[in-house]
């Protein structure tokens, strides 16, 4: 009895537009108005350069010569930059390093030439 009743609820229900209407409106009328609202002090994070990081595990180390798992190598990687990267066209440019340098004393010796504002 209570399954019939319910149906013919149902079916008043879906023969008045107006009850899926109205509440559809009004969600977008209230995404437009979130859309359009003033944003938050939040959004100049950017200017202050911060790195935000999220890590799965905890950080042991961030020597470069100890980083002994993959959370400290993605951190190592995202904050720093290393002599050289690599461009478009996959070919070394330089990066911390003023130019691509060429090995002396048969293939020994690398002395590399780092930029003035390097930190």
């Amino acid at each position: 009895m209570k399954s019939k009743n319910l149906f013919a609820q149902l079916k008043r229900i879906i023969r008045k537009p107006r009850h899926f209407v109205v509440p559809i409106i009004g969600v977008l009328v209230a995404v437009l108005l979130a859309a359009c609202g003033k944003q938050s002090d939040s959004s100049n994070s950017f200017s202050k350069k911060t790195l935000n990081l999220m890590q799965s595990g905890e950080l042991l180390s961030l020597d470069t010569a100890k980083q002994a798992n993959l959370n400290e190598f993605n951190t190592l990687t995202n904050s720093m930059e290393g002599l050289y990267r690599s461009n478009k066209e996959n070919k070394l440019v330089p990066a911390m390093a003023t130019s691509l340098v060429k090995p002396t004393n048969n293939g020994k010796t690398y002395v590399y030439h780092l930029r003035k504002d390097a930190k």
